[in-house]
């Protein structure tokens, strides 16, 4: 008889991890069998394949007279999970008395946190001053000259997968 199998696939947690499965269960031929994940290269006595990254991997089930079934099997970046962000506070920052420009720079800090590597995060200004960003790496700070006045900040995330955060802001008045 043909070797037909089933299989049940865990996708990796992240875009860039190794932790990903693919559990073969074979019938047919003549056991016991032997499981390839690489197009038959190399074949191991497991039906359980472990440490697997994204990709498409043409498995292959070979019974005990060398007869096959082969099947291809995608794994992708199974992260569903959101980043997050975390917003500080509503502040007051006084400028010096010789600031004639009325401007001061404001380390606006990484408000990311995220299950997986990749993830950026962006912001918009508005009320006293404008402007935006996108694209800011996580991990990495940003400085913005503020305006005299109030400014509100808003944060959005994103990471490999797409899954976003948003709703995050708070304000900076400038005295």
């Amino acid at each position: 008889a043909a070797v037909t199998f089933t299989h049940v696939d865990v996708n990796p947690s992240c875009g860039d991890a190794s932790d990903g499965s693919i559990t073969i269960t074979a019938s047919g031929g003549t056991t016991p069998y032997t499981y390839s994940v690489d197009n038959g290269v190399n074949y191991i006595g497991s039906n359980a394949i472990a440490n697997l990254s994204t990709g498409t991997y043409t498995v292959v089930v070979k019974d005990a007279n060398g007869c096959t079934g082969t099947e291809s099997v995608t794994l992708v970046n199974g992260d569903n999970t959101a980043p997050t962000l975390t917003c500080p506070a509503d502040l007051t920052v006084q400028t010096a008395a010789d600031n004639t420009d009325c401007l001061a720079d404001y380390v606006i800090s990484d408000p990311l946190a995220d299950n997986c590597t990749g993830a950026t995060w962006s912001y918009s200004l508005s009320g006293a001053t404008s402007g935006s960003k996108t694209g800011i790496s996580d991990g990495s700070n940003d400085t913005v000259s503020l305006s005299a006045g109030t400014t509100t900040i808003a944060f959005t995330a994103t990471d490999v997968k797409g899954n976003a955060a948003t709703g995050c802001s708070f304000d900076v008045t400038l005295e």
